[in-house]
């Protein structure tokens, strides 16, 4: 049986918008956690209010309102400044529009706010190391190192 060219894109379309859902779904059971992800370290205040206001700006993302994510993400950010996951999530927003030094400015504002994230260490590592500066990447690939082995 072979399938017309229409019924294969209906079907991607129809797998894509599953994945999205599937992941909103999943956000929005962990929203019924009280202690949401880091962000209960990051914010001692009203912890599970920045919670379901990074999901409500993690949903616009997954739905393609990027710019709805970014005014989430910056809103995020000027009432409760010590939240590196805004900070986090709006680099990964500007690497993928190919905003790299923008990406590599909130990711170090992020490193103020977690300076012992492993994981954040290693994305900046990348970061640089995508943009050729081995000796910075190298830097903040050893920080990661020395956090992953105090654990």
């Amino acid at each position: 049986m072979v399938l017309d060219t229409r019924v294969i894109n209906k079907l991607n379309l129809y797998n894509n918008n599953m994945f999205r859902f599937s992941l909103l779904f999943f956000l929005l059971v962990f929203s019924l956690i009280p202690a949401y992800s880091q962000t209960a370290k990051e914010t001692s205040n009203n912890n599970s209010k920045v919670g379901l206001l990074l999901i409500d700006a993690q949903k616009e993302a997954l739905l393609g309102n990027i710019d709805k994510a970014i005014t989430k993400y910056e809103a995020i950010i000027k009432n409760y400044p010590d939240c590196g996951v805004a900070y986090f999530e709006l680099a990964n927003i500007s690497n993928n529009k190919g905003l790299v030094y923008q990406s590599i400015s909130y990711l170090k504002k992020a490193y103020q706010v977690d300076s012992l994230n492993s994981q954040l260490c290693i994305n900046i590592g990348r970061t640089y190391d995508m943009l050729g500066n081995k000796i910075k990447a190298n830097e903040f690939y050893q920080k990661a190192n020395k956090f992953s082995v105090k654990k």
